[in-house]
């Protein structure tokens, strides 16, 4: 669980982290720095609900992003490789659905 105060996922934050598996980062992060996941080889999924400023090289290439559809994301992992699917957030926030990214 995050801190509700978090607004910046610092440097290395999480670098090698052999724990995590999944990361949803909630809308009060507004920043993430570079590598602050990366190295994390656990780390199957990351997911978005919004769009914060991000830094390089955040994951590992094996780390599979889920993102709203239509933002800056999606380009952001095609330009790091990494795999990328739309999450399609109904009106009330509680349901997903998954669609492949381009």
């Amino acid at each position: 669980r995050w801190n509700d105060c978090l607004n910046v996922v610092g440097f290395k934050a999480f670098f090698r982290c052999r724990y995590l598996e999944t990361v949803s980062i909630p809308e009060n992060v507004q920043a993430i720095d570079e590598w602050a996941f990366h190295g994390c080889n656990r780390l199957k999924e990351i997911r978005f609900r919004h769009v914060p400023e991000m830094g390089e090289w955040l994951t590992n290439r094996s780390t599979t992003w889920y993102c709203p559809r239509g933002s800056s994301i999606v380009s952001y992992c095609q330009a790091f490789g990494y795999p990328c699917h739309f999450l399609e957030i109904e009106m009330d926030g509680q349901d997903e659905a998954i669609w492949d990214c381009v």
